[in-house]
């Protein structure tokens, strides 16, 4: 355990590093599936080094050292004490951060839920009256689309029905449980955050492709989402 537990650290160092480089070189769909794949691994084997290292601390207790002495056994120090402190320190910042995290995007979902709550089911757009152009893809079953009238106003029908097929891809890719999962696995490690924007990057990316598809007028759509 003496130097393979801090592995995890490296490749979150390394995944950040090849995140942006990833988003330039590889297909937004795989990319940001491999990405978030690769994100909450890393952040999970972090987490467990971050466990290993405060639970060396143990080794250093009094039951355990008279144990080992009565048995005569030699007592090995794997881990410094100030590192298995740190460790412990910082195993209680991950689970503050992930606890708020997930607070965050229970609130983000509730909020986006009262929004279009007592519309029939089979209703997939919710025109909401709002003078600031937004458009939600809102996952769920039924997944919903939310547009304000500002946006419909700014947009030509040609421009609507991309806006429709990008939300629709949101929606249908389930781009949501992406996104929030890179955000967990930036919150156990921060280290992971650049991953988490790609993340956020690719997905909007890879939208506009099935958009650009759906549509079959890349021109339009390029207007639509500018």
């Amino acid at each position: 355990m003496r130097y393979d537990v801090y592995t995890p650290l490296l490749l979150s160092l390394l995944l950040s590093v090849v995140a942006p480089v990833v988003c330039g070189r590889v297909a937004p769909a795989l990319a940001a599936r491999a990405l978030t794949s690769a994100a909450v691994l890393t952040a999970a084997a972090t987490t467990w080094s971050l466990v290993l290292l405060t639970a060396a601390l143990l080794g250093d207790a009094p039951p355990v050292v008279r144990e080992a002495r009565e048995n005569g056994r030699p007592l090995v120090d794997p881990v410094p004490e100030v590192i298995g402190v740190a460790a412990g320190v910082a195993l209680a910042v991950v689970g503050w951060r992930v606890c708020r995290a997930v607070r965050a995007e229970r609130r983000t979902r509730r909020a986006l839920r009262r929004l279009v709550a007592g519309r029939p089911a089979d209703t997939e757009l919710i025109v909401a009256a709002s003078e600031v152009p937004r458009a939600f893809a809102i996952p769920g079953r039924p997944g919903r689309i939310l547009v304000t009238s500002a946006m419909l106003g700014a947009l030509e029908p040609p421009e609507r029905r991309v806006l429709l097929a990008h939300e629709r891809a949101h929606l249908t890719h389930r781009h949501g449980a992406l996104v929030t999962a890179a955000t967990l696995a930036a919150a156990a490690d921060p280290l992971l955050a650049p991953v988490r924007s790609a993340v956020v990057f690719l997905v909007e990316r890879w939208a506009d492709e099935q958009a650009a598809a759906a549509v079959g007028d890349r021109r339009t759509a390029a207007r639509a989402l500018a």
